[in-house]
């Protein structure tokens, strides 16, 4: 990508399906954009790294098998999924338009925030380790985990804020054992599968299905 020299140089990908090993965007000039005319993603064995005054219009599955890094340099990417069998790390905090995605392998957020509509996480047939660390997780739809025992889930120091900036809905948390330390509910919503958090803050209507526990609980709205 270090041979862009115009405004806004293209690389255009007219395939059902892209792969490479890594992706480097680091030195290109001229606003470059990453495009795809099709709605599967481009799979990344290896690390990526953005460029801040770049577009990328391509979701991404990070396939790989060793430990790969996601670098976006505060670029807002469309979509990620993870479905390697590696070790896969936030470099900064991430920022996702629409579904943060995690199937497989072990994903780490390195204590960064992230940003995204849905965190999905945990599948039926692979194990999956999801290390959220210190991060705050912020979703504006749901925060889910597989309701099952594939997926080892460790975020008793992480934070999970849920708001629904657009309106219409409803806000769901969920997943099987999940332990977090405060889980704040800017706008209506709900949990389930059975939850372990330090502090329920919830500002607008709550319901918790199945079983909840909290060291405290503070809601506004209608329980």
């Amino acid at each position: 990508v270090n041979s862009f020299t115009g405004i806004n140089d293209t690389v255009w990908i007219y395939f059902e399906s892209s792969f490479c090993n890594n992706m480097d965007w680091t030195g290109a000039t001229g606003f470059p954009i990453f495009y795809t005319f099709s709605n599967t993603p481009t799979q990344i064995n290896g690390s990526i790294i953005c460029n801040p005054a770049m577009k990328i219009w391509s979701p991404f599955e990070m396939t790989g098998s060793d430990t790969s890094f996601v670098t976006t340099n505060g670029l807002t990417i469309p979509g990620i999924t993870f479905t390697g069998t590696g070790t896969f790390k936030l470099a900064d905090n991430l920022t996702v338009k629409s579904v943060l995605n995690v199937e497989n392998g072990i994903f780490q957020t390195n204590n960064h925030l992230v940003n995204c509509n849905a965190f999905i996480f945990g599948s039926n047939w692979d194990s999956t380790v999801v290390d959220l660390g210190t991060s705050t997780i912020y979703c504006t739809e749901r925060f889910n985990g597989k309701l099952n025992n594939n997926c080892t889930f460790i975020g008793n120091n992480a934070n999970v804020i849920l708001n629904d900036t657009i309106g219409g809905t409803t806000l769901g948390l969920g997943g099987l054992d999940l332990i977090l330390n405060d889980i704040t509910f800017i706008t209506k919503g709900g949990l389930g599968g059975g939850i372990t958090c330090n502090n329920i803050i919830a500002y607008a209507d709550f319901g918790a299905y199945n079983l909840l526990t909290a060291n405290s609980i503070f809601i506004e709205g209608n329980a």
